[in-house]
């Protein structure tokens, strides 16, 4: 058999283990027995006639004594080798190229900069999956970075608005993961990206392998099925990264694909993949379909530093001679016009910043289509400008006059023929896009010309736009609003289509009759947005009747009209004073809720000339004790982010934070807010290190208030000794002397004290039973102490001094484990056939969670459809197994 080329990872590790064995001075056949291996397995290996199974490759490694780097590095090696592991090279190599460009055109000369090079890293916050924005003020919550939830262990959803970021997270992840493998560090997922269009109409593994075919450039062979229908790695997931739930325009397709990721999950091989669902705001009904136990997150827009840091980022990208004095001016401009949320936001972010480079002394748009419409007509100036027409006019220039007049009633049209795919895209039609403009007047193919020959012309242009581009076979917008903005256009484009639809939005909602206009119903809130600055910015009397229109919305479904209001406030459209004043009476409206009211007058802030009302309306809250202490607290953060207002919220902060009548809670949110000011630091400081000493306060508010110090920087260790304090005090509440113990292992330095600290309250006898086993789990998702806590979990569960209920629960946790799955079934399979147990619902909730459980979906709707019919069961119990197998769609017979 010929010997492999050069640089061959099998030939490689071949010479490896080759070089080990002749260094002890031994044959193949020692080798061989010592490794207790056939001595053709280890000839095989030496003659390159195959790779050994990772089982022989350790038996062999265990036999040299390699271990350490060099025993990864063989093992990398080997799984380089393998002829599966070597298509997955050829993914990683063209998802890493994919991954390594910036999604979205420039308006400025030159090449677009990489996406980490502009990539600055958002935070997340975890959310009620079904709660609503108006429902109440957010409760108090930690912000983490977003790239730690797509590396924890379930499947989630990330949610943001237009622009958000969501698209870059991925992209930027993906990159990350991919970059970890090609090093040879295989790790516990491996991600790939696919549009949620992309999982209609055909299985999971069999839609992956599609869309990467068509999309990954530089793939020397295509991409079988069944690299994605197994684990890419024996102790690794797929991590199928799903962007654009919300640009699946049919309610029932988005359905479709959740109900089929949900399918997988659940199903027998669901371990090997994980989701990550990344979408606009949907209902919650509709995300519902991923489960009760799916976390649901929130992408936050940039703070001040972050805003600063991407600006520095975008300016030097751009080779600007100063950057950072560049990036201190464009904070103060958007600072000052009230453009400072609108710059928060990622997308926004690299428009505003490329505006201002192009234009540097030039005033910055003050509204989210005012932008979109500069920044697209500069890329239509850049990619259309003289020399490029002579360039698409030369692939046509063969077949006459008649071809160039063509040529030049598509270029002249573009934007006209680029709006009325838009539209089509936003109505549902998902066609081919040449099919979509072959029938439009201005792109008629002129007769001497082939199609072929036009569909490329016609490609060209279309690309050359810096709005679509190619995506496998077809033409894509690159971002979603850009498809709004250009149908928002074509929407708007002359005085009749501004009254269609301007009659369109104010006529009565067909779901709602004559209670809701159109308007309020919120089917697109980006496309609306844009829209209506298109209208309030007309040359006409649309602008007029447009802010009447506005001014006069009413509706008996309040949340209706503050939603709508809230969606185009934080879209930054260019909302009329006729349409914020609802945002005044909203905030007065004693019969409101609280949070509502609060938002109310925080999003009346963020309004363009209405700063002022939105701030005083903010302090009027604060200073109004009828309202809830959660209400108050929030209203003054929401005024200490108010530009020029820093000062008057902080003292109402502190106000809040040393006041008795407030909660302990509250109180210490409070300052946790006050830390986050800037030049109020030391004061939430030091709040939060009296409220963690406070005897007086309730134990929950002092871990509260240590973790919460732990996470400032230079008071880490004064924060997590204090936690390690409350954890090891036995007058402290079980439950948060847990919470602090898992508190102070997420401090950077403090995971052993803390895997020391759990393991003491797991054992702790005198601590209530699901308190120590709450002990146990949280040690058992430590990477470090996993076995640790899982061989807890497995001693609770059997340990006859605990009630039923929290062995179930320790049993249920344990099957949880990664890697502790089957352990976890045994010991539910024995609480369902403990007939001695105390209390027969234990045993239906015991076989309930066995259907959780990777492969004993089957076994578990036997056992439960057994319940549901057996008559010496009582009757609750009969009654929860059928409810069981009716909630998770479990099928009740073969």
């Amino acid at each position: 058999m010929p010997r492999p080329k050069d640089g061959d990872a099998q030939e490689e590790l071949a010479e490896s283990l080759k070089a080990a064995m002749t260094s002890r001075g031994w044959t193949q056949a020692k080798l061989a027995k010592a490794a207790e291996v056939s001595p053709p397995t280890v000839s095989n290996v030496f003659t390159f006639k195959g790779v050994p199974s990772q089982a022989v490759l350790d038996c062999l490694l265990d036999a040299l004594g390699i271990t350490g780097e060099q025993r990864e590095e063989l093992c990398a090696l080997r799984q380089r080798a393998d002829s599966r592991t070597q298509r997955l090279d050829h993914y990683l190599a063209a998802a890493e190229g994919a991954a390594r460009d910036h999604p979205y055109a420039g308006v400025l000369p030159g090449e677009v900069p990489p996406l980490a090079t502009v990539y600055v890293r958002q935070l997340v916050r975890r959310e009620d999956s079904g709660s609503g924005g108006a429902a109440g003020a957010q409760a108090p919550a930690g912000l983490r970075p977003a790239g730690e939830l797509l590396a924890q262990a379930d499947t989630c959803v990330v949610v943001a608005g237009p622009g958000g970021g969501k698209s870059s997270l991925l992209r930027t992840y993906l990159a990350d993961t991919v970059a970890g493998w090609r090093a040879g560090r295989v790790g516990p997922v491996l991600a790939v990206l696919v549009p949620a269009s992309a999982l209609l109409g055909a299985p999971l593994a069999e839609a992956l392998a599609q869309y990467c075919n068509a999309d990954l450039a530089g793939l020397v062979e295509r991409l079988p099925v069944e690299l994605f229908a197994k684990r890419p790695h024996p102790r690794s997931r797929w991590l199928v990264l799903v962007d654009g739930l919300d640009e699946v325009t049919d309610p029932q397709a988005r359905r479709r694909v959740l109900h089929a990721l949900a399918a997988v999950a659940d199903g027998p091989r669901g371990g090997q993949y994980r989701f990550v669902v990344a979408t606009r705001p949907l209902p919650a009904a509709e995300l519902g379909v991923l489960g009760a136990d799916t976390s649901h997150y929130q992408l936050e827009p940039f703070d001040r530093d972050g805003l600063r840091d991407i600006a520095r980022a975008w300016f030097r990208a751009l080779h600007l001679s100063d950057p950072d004095t560049t990036a201190d001016r464009f904070l103060a401009t958007v600072g000052n016009t009230n453009l400072t949320g609108l710059a928060r936001v990622p997308l926004m972010a690299a428009m505003l910043c490329q505006l201002q480079a192009a234009a540097p002394h030039q005033a910055l748009p003050t509204t989210r289509g005012a932008v979109y419409d500069r920044f697209t007509d500069l890329l239509h100036k850049r990619q259309y400008a003289p020399s490029a027409r002579a360039v698409l006019h030369a692939e046509l220039d063969g077949y006459g006059p008649g071809a160039t007049a063509g040529a030049d009633e598509v270029l002249d049209h573009l934007s006209e023929l680029i709006g009325h795919l838009a539209t089509a895209r936003l109505t549902g039609n998902t066609g081919p896009t040449l099919e979509i403009l072959r029938d439009h007047p201005r792109a008629h193919r002129p007769a001497r010309v082939p199609d072929d020959e036009w569909n490329a012309f016609l490609t060209t242009a279309l690309c050359r736009s810096g709005l679509i581009t190619r995506a496998g076979s077809d033409l894509v917008f690159l971002h979603q609003t850009l498809l709004e903005h250009r149908a928002a256009c074509h929407a708007t484009r002359d005085g009749q289509a501004r009254s269609r639809v301007l009659a369109a939005l104010c006529a009565p909602s067909e779901v709602f009759e004559s209670e809701v206009p159109e308007l309020l119903m919120q089917a697109n809130p980006s496309y609306t947005g844009f829209v209506l600055d298109r209208l309030l910015a007309a040359q006409d009397r649309i602008p007029e009747q447009t802010a009447q229109a506005l001014g006069a919305l009413t509706t008996p479904r309040k949340t209706m009209l503050f939603e709508f209001l809230e969606a185009q406030v934080r879209l930054r459209t260019g909302l009329p004073p006729s349409a914020t004043d609802h945002l005044v009476t909203f905030a007065r409206d004693s019969r409101l809720g609280d949070g509502l009211r609060v938002n109310a007058a925080g999003l009346l802030a963020e309004v363009e000339g209405r700063r002022e009302a939105g701030a005083n309306l903010l302090a009027d809250l604060v200073g109004d004790p009828r309202l809830g202490d959660h209400a108050r607290v929030y209203a003054a953060e929401r005024l200490a982010e108010v530009e020029g207002c820093r000062g008057a919220g902080a003292n109402l902060l502190a106000d809040l934070a040393g006041n008795p009548d407030v909660s302990g809670d509250y109180r210490v949110h409070a300052a946790r807010a006050l830390v986050k000011v800037t030049g109020w630091r030391e004061s939430g400081v030091n709040l939060l290190t009296d409220f963690a000493g406070n005897p007086d306060l309730n134990d929950d508010a002092r871990v509260y208030a240590a973790g919460l110090l732990a996470e400032v920087e230079g008071r880490r260790e004064a924060g997590a000794n204090l936690l390690a304090d409350f954890a090891s005090n036995p007058h402290f509440h079980d439950g948060d002397r847990v919470n602090a113990a898992e508190h102070l292992g997420t401090v950077e330095g403090y995971q052993k004290a803390a895997a020391n600290l759990l393991l003491d309250l797991a054992n702790d006898p005198e601590m209530g039973d699901p308190f120590r086993v709450d002990a146990a789990r949280v040690l058992a998702h430590m990477t470090e102490h996993q076995e640790s806590g899982a061989n807890l979990l497995a001693d609770l569960a059997d340990g006859p001094d605990l009630y039923d209920g929290a062995r179930l629960l320790a049993a249920s946790d344990l099957a949880r484990v990664e890697g502790y799955q089957e352990a976890g079934a045994r010991l539910l399979i024995g609480f369902v056939h403990d007939e001695y147990l105390y209390d027969d619902d234990v045993r239906v909730d015991a076989a309930g969670y066995l259907a959780q459980v990777e492969g004993y979906q089957r076994q578990a709707t036997d056992l439960l459809a057994g319940f549901a019919e057996n008559p010496r069961l009582d009757s609750e119990a009969r009654e929860e197994a059928a409810r069981l197998l009716d909630d998770w769609g479990l099928p009740s017979e073969g």
